[in-house]
């Protein structure tokens, strides 16, 4: 177990986006937060965990995980296509599978992304 891995946390998670190119985990969600008390991290750290260990297993049940105000995780099925191998040009098969997609809620995106008028 590495020195950032905790016995509650799961494996390789990064929870969040990118910041100037770097992933921002549950220690440095963001910088206005590095001097608040060591409870607060590891209740913070707690959360994130739980929610992404939640939404995992209800996506793989359910099929559809929704957090409000923010999206939903969708668990979707892709049919078996032919493409196309971009050097050469000659058709090949794709397979089957199954995929995982977040749709953001649209209060959200509008927020972020406001309708130009």
């Amino acid at each position: 177990m590495s020195p950032r891995q905790h016995e509650y946390a799961p494996q390789a998670q990064n929870i969040g986006g990118t910041q100037n190119g770097n992933w921002i985990d549950q220690d440095s969600s963001h910088p206005s937060h590095g001097g608040k008390a060591r409870a607060h991290q590891q209740a913070g750290r707690y959360l994130f965990d739980t929610l992404a260990e939640t939404a995992v297993k209800e996506t793989k049940k359910n099929g559809v995980f929704i957090i409000p105000g923010l999206g939903r995780l969708v668990k979707a099925e892709r049919k078996a296509r032919v493409g196309r191998n971009p050097q050469t040009g000659a058709a090949i098969k794709i397979k089957a599978k199954t995929v995982v997609k977040f749709r953001v809620a649209k209060a959200a995106k509008d927020v972020i992304a406001p309708v130009k008028k």
